[in-house]
């Protein structure tokens, strides 16, 4: 690894398009030099449904983030999601030689190649495959069996897999906007290397994280992914709601949600009245803050009903020492924390990135999760793994994927 090498993040949402440079140093010191937001005209739910809109965005965000660090950059780690991304768990087994009777690095890759080894219909694809541990001879719970003698290997895969023609689109916006993809990874598990501790991630915990489009759910436990999920509802439904719910204009029902919005009606105190006008515009009557923040709760409350559901789907105990961690941009609204607590009956907090050295007043914001966390993944690689990169594509996708979490190996 050279002195200091540059890598950048996008993260490619449904609201916005941000923009994060870095420079990586040589003891893996990271320095954020160069930010750059957009709003995203082109997606819907996480799904393109605009190339050119969303071309459009990536430009002017990549454009203010170079004009702020003074350099021009060719090449991102991007992020990706959707409400057609789905997961599952799978196990694979290889016996090991009896004439060698020790495991190998190649054994590892054999197994995980047979735990994926599955059929999915032909318009989807896999996008991550991640260990969650080995069993070798029946002893399980095991992080890495490299070196140890056995004559059976197992392994237990965490799979998400998603649509190709969404992940075609996401490189073709990314290319048509004179960048080359270097890789893709799912928003939250960049989320979730930005924002949680290592003690949550060891002892158990669930990053939650609400986007423009959709709510991500991520179930981190002994530092491995063991569950994700994608709801496809997020701070868009609530703006929705507010609009319909007070006949008013989706930019200004965006206005009442972020200056006086509260997820729980009961924090709400005393009288207190806010001006809205009519979808027209025409009229402006007062309606009591108390009405906004009874539809902002039943939408956030089905939010969190979701994830609930999905949690209890996954079989996974909900005695997790390190609670529900919440970021994303919905996240900052009064009360998130405390309406997670009562509907997922978890402690709660809201996770935002924490860097040393950059704009910390700009970064330090749960709509920087996903950004941030591209670029811990992408320094975290550059250290511990240098290399030259090559060109991103379909075929090699699962392949590039393995270098994200070499850790393992």
């Amino acid at each position: 690894m050279a002195a200091k090498e540059i890598v950048v993040g996008l993260d490619v949402g449904t609201t916005k398009i941000c923009t994060i440079i870095a420079e990586v140093l040589n003891r893996g010191e990271i320095n954020i030099i160069g930010v750059g937001n957009a709003p995203s005209f082109g997606l819907r739910k996480g799904m393109i449904i605009d190339l050119d809109g969303t071309v459009e965005s990536i430009f002017e965000s990549v454009e203010k983030a170079e004009k702020m660090a003074g350099i021009k950059v060719n090449s991102v780690l991007a992020s990706i999601a959707g409400g057609d991304v789905f997961s599952f768990n799978r196990r694979g087994a290889i016996i090991i030689p009896d004439d060698r009777m020790e495991i190998t690095k190649e054994d590892l890759r054999q197994a995980i190649e047979a735990a994926k080894s599955i059929e999915l219909p032909p318009d989807k694809g896999i996008i991550h495959v991640l260990p969650r541990e080995f069993v070798v001879d029946g002893f399980g719970g095991i992080k890495n069996p490299i070196g140890m003698a056995g004559s059976k290997l197992e392994v237990e895969v965490h799979i998400i897999a998603g649509t190709i023609i969404s992940i075609q689109n996401i490189l073709r916006c990314i290319r048509r906007a004179d960048l080359e993809p270097l890789d893709i990874i799912l928003q939250p598990i960049a989320s979730a290397e930005a924002v949680l501790t290592r003690s949550e991630k060891e002892l158990g915990v669930v990053l939650v994280d609400i986007g423009g489009g959709t709510t991500d759910v991520a179930v981190i436990i002994d530092g491995k992914l063991v569950h994700s999920a994608v709801i496809p509802l997020g701070g868009n439904s609530i703006t929705n709601d507010i609009a319909v719910g007070l006949r008013t204009s989706l930019a200004k029902a965006e206005e009442l949600k972020v200056k006086y919005g509260c997820a729980l009606r009961r924090l709400v105190r005393g009288e207190e009245f806010l001006e809205t006008i009519n979808v027209s515009g025409t009229d402006s009557k007062k309606i009591p803050r108390e009405l906004l923040c009874e539809i902002i709760e039943f939408r956030v409350n089905e939010i969190f009903s979701f994830v609930s559901s999905t949690l209890n789907e996954s079989k996974i105990p909900r005695l997790l020492p390190g609670g529900v961690v919440l970021t994303g941009g919905a996240s900052l609204m009064e009360g998130m924390a405390e309406a997670a607590m009562e509907v997922l009956d978890l402690p709660a907090r809201i996770g935002v990135p924490s860097i040393e050295n950059g704009p910390s007043e700009l970064l330090n914001n749960p709509i920087y999760s996903t950004g941030v966390g591209l670029i811990l993944h992408a320094s975290k690689d550059l250290v511990s793994f240098p290399r030259k990169r090559g060109k991103f594509s379909i075929k090699s996708f699962v392949e590039r994927i393995k270098a994200w979490f070499k850790d393992f190996f």
